[in-house]
């Protein structure tokens, strides 16, 4: 019995062993596709054993060019930039491909008697750490979600090796902008610290030994610019082993930024909506999230703003009314979007500025402090009205001197000087920095840990109300009645110094490329915008200029050529005191007579708050009372007096040291004075050049563009580079649009700046010193004119009623072509009610509906555009006459109201007495005039006739007396165009069929299995499609062609024909085209209707296409589906896949794109590619999500689809068998229990 109960125990043991062993592999299983997701790429920390897979292959090789030898990485000509792109966002990140194809080798830069490699990368900067290889970096700005840490993982990479490379080590970042030191055949040279060798040079690996790095990863050290989210992403093509002189070279990075939780980029938070700052990111960043673009205005419709009745009770002295955006969501909230922070002694001139701003359109605000504030208190108030007022100020205006609003002295300055320059005393050579900078970027850098501004800043440095007054009359002298004439808009003057010094051979020194720079930026401005470029260049007097240097030339190759003939320029000696300066004076002094709308200076520069002393010449005179402005071409302050008193006040853009050094009065609490008793800095305190040349009476500078401090050569070059990108896109190729405010340029340079420059040692010095420097002294908003302004010719009416509501709209034209002007801003003003303001659409119009204050009064109106003389004029409101016996006030109503010229309308007038003498007018508005059509004079209730006219809105008037009532009517053209149409993904006006959403579950195509709808098919089954077409035009619609395409699910891909239909739509009216169609691909429900009609006009063919692609995702942890994305357009390029979750949840689900290679697309080609959705976490059944997926070629939009996540039960499967063994093993245990 012993031996049979054993062999039971033992059978019952087996058993159970194999019922937990089938249970292990069943809940394995299950798990396995939960786990799939979190499965690592393999990788390891080492450059030289990254397991990747073979992409575009790295075929390194050596191509001789007339600029110098490129090293190839493909078959690409020389001189292709590199370049990073986005192919994949989804809620588990980012994938970025980098695509590197080469760069120029110059064997013969000289360090300490030897010749080492520098390599320059088109597209790319270099790394800068001292004493380390300076390889190739290319860095870039990415948005990224709040709440999650970030991830780096390369996934695939190209590369090759290559040796007998000797890469010279980065400097010291000790060299600025020179200090002001004359030129002469004795003087010492500029001081260049002496290179050196780190320990890097002595190891036998691969520098740096990374190919990838991130900052900003983790929540705790965002970088935050306006609400955004940003992540500093930066690629290590070239690896360098300085031991065996071998070099890795990367053709191509693919790479994801990882999510540590599911997410994805949601819009910034209401308050902090400012177009500007958007246009800025989209110039910006490697990708811009198009779920920003949905918040820009919509054209046609204005904005509603209310005022604020009272101020918070935290500040009291609002000196002007604010305003806020009336919204559902927030009452009662203060904001406006242009905000002055003074003092209650410069209020009035700050007032006289803010009410021209609200004016145009800007709602505005005034806060004034009753004496000088501490830099605490004004920090307060920003960070106050950022966080709290709705909407949040993008523009703030520091309103007077640093005495008057004071600025921050946050960081200090690094750089170090040599002997010969600074005084041993006051500046030791090997001492960090010399004191602290003067800077109102501490005010506006309000979220994030990044030195990245908030809102758009500058100061107007002013002492008295006299100077305010000066400053402020240029401002709206600028903005509302600009010079006449087009040679001032044409004219630019561009000033620089030839820097020769060792040795002087007729090249350009490398460290000092200003010339370079200017010629660059001169080519672009004549070759590409027509301007005449006017040049004051100087130079020593002991060489010729003959070029430029090796190392500049071919690193910029793919830009803008430069002009190779410099002998051919009026070079001028470079000396800084009279009377060797005479000839300079009066260049310079002569082309603001003539007239430049923009002035660029990149030389040395200096001011007296500097205070070291030179002698130049040998006198014990200190030469450095001769430098308040630029050195080299030298112009001072003192000269000012000679510059004429008109009114073609450029804007300056002074590329030189501490010329806007705006802080003499008080930075003597700041500078590091070593042992120096007394401080020196208590002798000048005087004003410089930015501050002097803006605060001329007529004339001078509309605004400047200056450092506080000295700034670094190269890095202020590239802040200059950027600045020009911001006015005139192309230039180095860039990809932008304009950016015309000059705050906002200023900002865009900076950015660019930093997307160069960031990463690795000098992210915090030289980038972050050239954001603490560089200020705009003028108004932040002031858009530079770039072009000789065209005027407005705007219709509206002359009078409207006092009845609620009164329509009208405005049209605006140019009044010397006669055509429509799209996106002209127009502001409605009517103290202290009425605030509407909104952009024209594209025919010129735009739509206001208003309850005008009952009394006697009038409403502004102004319009502004870029390059258009703003216009300002008035709409009277008419007060009725009085009458007992008329209830209600005047009021007109037009049915219907739309109509072509000719029709009948009927008209209801009320309100009015004395009925029969009320006449109606149409507005009239021919090409070459605005005039009103009498309609009819008669009852209340009365029929007549459209006049002639264009297409488009019109005014209709009823007028008797002082009786007035206005509304809208919409005169149709008499051509009586149909306009077929379906819901189009391209067509915004489509969008209200689907509840005013961009979707992909496209509402006007609907699947058939028989009488049900469907979202699933299956191949080989027969289907129905129905395809509603609507026609808006007020014609029939005859012989409306209606294909119906079909292909695989996806989006950008091919599609093959179902069939055709011919039907009419009547006007107004609907009418469904059916197809029969049998899939013939799995997983098919891609569909495709085209529509054409003869009589449709041409412009409204955007809204004949639209797509259906959808898809229903069964989650069985996880659930996926393959589908198809392609390349529809003309070039090679790549396809970016942007998948979003919809709607409005707590939580987001891991969406993942699968099996997709990142690789440009050839035309018309197309792969599979799958998408794997995960909610990560026990959900009920039949809970879902939404998924849309858009597919972009060069950022059009091409295809796109919808994933419809459902849970099914069957997804219980796995877990009910497992419970089912169990149950069946216990009972099988309880069986042989017994039975013992």
């Amino acid at each position: 019995m012993n031996k049979v109960g054993l062999n039971r125990r033992r059978l019952i043991l087996k058993f159970t062993a194999v019922t937990v062993a089938v249970m292990i592999v069943i809940s394995s299983s299950a798990m396995i596709q939960v786990m799939i997701k979190a499965s690592p790429e393999n990788q390891s920390d080492s450059v030289l054993t990254y397991q990747s897979y073979q992409l575009r292959p790295c075929e390194i090789n050596l191509v001789l060019t007339q600029r110098g030898t490129w090293i190839s990485f493909d078959s690409t000509s020389p001189g292709t930039p590199a370049k990073a792109q986005a192919t994949i966002s989804d809620t588990s990140g980012i994938t970025i491909v980098a695509d590197f194809h080469g760069f120029w080798r110059n064997s013969s830069f000289p360090v300490d008697g030897n010749l080492y490699d520098n390599l320059e990368m088109p597209g790319a900067d270099s790394m800068q750490e001292p004493g380390k290889p300076m390889l190739p970096r290319l860095s870039e700005l990415v948005e990224i979600p709040y709440g999650v840490d970030v991830s780096i993982e390369v996934i695939a990479s190209s590369n090759g090796t290559d040796t007998g490379y000797h890469v010279r080590p980065a400097p010291l970042p000790n060299v600025p902008v020179g200090l002001g030191i004359p030129d002469s055949a004795n003087s010492t040279p500029f001081f260049t610290a002496p290179t050196f060798f780190s320990s890097v040079y002595s190891n036998n690996t691969f520098f740096p030994g990374e190919t990838t790095s991130i900052r900003g990863e983790t929540s705790a050290s965002s970088l935050i610019l306006r609400g955004h989210r940003l992540l500093e992403l930066n690629f290590y093509p070239v690896q360098f082993n300085p031991e065996t002189n071998r070099t890795i070279m990367f053709s191509q990075l693919v790479i994801k930024l990882k999510y540590s939780r599911p997410a994805q980029i949601q819009p910034v938070r209401d308050s902090l909506r400012s177009e500007v700052f958007e246009r800025i990111l989209m110039n910006s960043l490697l990708y811009y999230d198009p779920i920003h673009i949905k918040y820009f205005p919509q054209p046609g419709l204005p904005t509603w703003y209310s005022r604020t009745p009272s101020p918070p009770p935290s500040f009291p002295n609002y000196t002007i009314p604010i305003f806020q955006q009336s919204q559902s969501i927030l009452e009662d909230v203060q904001g406006a979007e242009y905000l002055i922070i003074t003092t209650e002694t410069l209020r009035p001139q700050a007032q006289r500025l803010a009410a021209w701003k609200e004016q145009k359109g800007i709602p505005s605000a005034v806060y004034s402090f009753s004496g000088t504030p501490s830099t605490i208190e004004v920090r307060e108030v920003i960070e106050f009205v950022y966080n709290n007022w709705y909407p949040s100020p993008t523009y703030v205006l520091l309103f007077g001197d640093v005495e008057v609003i004071p600025t921050n002295y946050d960081m200090q300055h690094r750089a170090r000087w040599g002997p010969g320059i600074i005084p041993p005393k006051l500046f030791q050579v090997g001492e960090d920095g010399y004191g602290n900078i003067a800077s109102d970027l501490g005010y506006f850098n309000i979220e994030g840990h990044s030195y990245f501004p908030d809102m758009i800043y500058s100061r107007i440095s002013v002492d008295t109300v006299e100077q305010a007054e000066v400053i402020v009359n240029k401002t709206l002298q600028y903005e509302q009645s600009p010079p006449a004439g087009v040679s001032f808009y044409n004219s630019i003057l561009s000033a620089g110094y030839f820097e020769d010094r060792s040795p002087r051979d007729g090249t350009e020194d490398a460290a000092y490329p200003f010339i370079y720079y200017l010629e660059r930026i001169r080519s672009h401005l004549e070759t590409e915008y027509d301007y005449n470029v006017n040049v004051t260049y100087t130079c020593t007097e002991h060489r010729d200029p003959e070029s430029f240097h090796t190392l500049l030339d071919p690193s910029d190759h793919n830009s803008q050529s430069v002009d190779y003939s410099l002998s051919d320029y009026p070079w001028m000696e470079a000396e800084i005191y009279p009377p060797l300066t005479d000839s300079v004076k009066d260049n310079i002094t002569w082309n603001f007579a003539q007239g430049r709308f923009f002035v660029l200076y990149y030389g040395h520069g200096g001011s007296k708050n500097m205070v070291y002393n030179f002698d130049s010449d040998g006198d014990d005179s200190n030469d450095r009372d001769y430098v308040e402005g630029w050195v080299t071409p030298y112009f001072n302050t003192s000269y000012f007096s000679e510059l004429p008193k008109e009114d073609k006040t450029p804007l300056i853009v002074s590329i030189a040291c501490s010329t806007g050094w705006f802080d003499g009065e008080t930075d003597q609490h700041y500078m590091k004075i070593s042992e120096m008793d007394p401080n020196p800095f208590l002798d000048y305190d005087t004003e410089c050049f930015a501050e002097n040349i803006t605060r001329m009476e007529r004339g001078g500078a509309i605004a400047v563009i200056a450092p506080s401090r000295p700034g670094y050569t190269t890095i202020s070059g590239d802040l200059l580079n950027g600045i020009i990108q911001a006015f005139w896109p192309g230039f180095l190729e860039s990809e932008s649009q304009p950016i015309y405010e000059m705050g906002a340029a200023l900002l865009f340079g900076k950015l660019q700046t930093a997307e160069k420059w960031m990463g690795g040692f000098d992210h915090e010095e030289k980038t972050r010193t050239t954001f603490e420097t560089f200020h705009l002294f003028g108004d932040p908003e002031t858009q530079l004119w770039t072009d000789a302004p065209s005027n407005f010719r705007v219709n509206h009416p002359e009078s409207i009623g006092v009845s609620n509501p009164q329509e009208f709209v405005v049209t605006v034209r140019d009044d010397d072509t006669g055509e429509r002007v799209d996106y002209a801003k127009v502001c409605i003003q009517q103290d202290p009610y009425i605030y509407q303001v909104g952009y024209t659409d594209p025919n010129g119009q735009i739509i206001f509906d208003v309850d005008p204050l009952d009394t006697s009064s009038h409403l502004n109106v102004t319009v502004t555009k870029h390059n258009h003389r703003p216009y300002i004029g008035r709409i009277y409101v008419r007060e009725p006459n009085f009458d007992s016996s008329i209830e209600g006030t005047p009021e007109i109503t037009i049915s219907p109201d739309t109509g072509i010229a000719e029709d009948v309308i009927s008209i209801t007038i009320s309100g009015f007495n004395e009925m029969n003498v009320v006449g109606v007018f149409f507005e009239v508005l021919d090409d070459d005039d605005f005039r009103v059509a009498t309609v009819l004079i008669g009852s209340n209730n009365a029929q007549g006739r459209v006049p002639e006219g264009p297409t488009g809105y019109v005014n209709v008037m009823a007028v008797r007396g002082n009786n007035i009532a206005v509304t809208r009517f919409y005169r149709l053209s008499t051509n009586l165009n149909p306009d077929p149409f379906i819901y189009s993904q391209n067509d915004p006006s489509t969008w209200y069929l689907a509840g005013d959403e961009l979707v992909w579950d496209n509402p006007c195509i609907t699947i058939y299995d028989g009488a049900r709808p469907v979202t699933r098919v299956k191949q080989n089954r027969n289907y129905n499609v129905k395809v509603i077409v609507h026609n808006r035009g007020y014609a029939d619609a005859v012989n409306t062609r209606v294909t119906l395409w079909y292909a695989q699910f996806g989006g950008g891909v091919s599609w093959t024909t179902v069939g055709y239909e011919d039907i009419t739509i009547n006007q107004k009216g609907t009418a469904e085209a059916t197809f029969s169609w049998k899939p013939q691909f799995p997983n098919t429900a891609s569909l495709n209707v085209t529509l054409w009609n003869r009589d449709e006009n041409p412009k409204d063919n955007i809204n004949n296409v639209g797509s259906e692609s959808f898809s229903i995702v069964p989650l069985c942890s996880p659930g996926t589906r393959n589908f198809q994305v392609g390349n529809p357009t003309e070039n090679t390029d790549y396809v970016f896949i942007n998948v979003k979750q919809r709607g409005n949840h707590d939580d987001v689900w891991n969406v993942t794109i699968q099996d997709y290679s990142s690789q440009a697309m050839t035309t018309g080609n197309s792969e599979t590619v799958s998408i794997l959705i995960d909610p990560s976490k026990d959900i009920g059944p039949e809970e879902g999500r939404l998924f849309t997926a858009e597919i972009f070629v060069n950022g059009e939009l091409v295809g796109g689809m919808v994933f419809d996540a459902e849970c099914k039960h069957d997804c219980l499967l796995p877990w009910l068998l497992i419970i089912l063994f169990v149950i069946i093993a216990t009972a099988l245990i309880v069986w042989y229990k017994r039975r013992e």
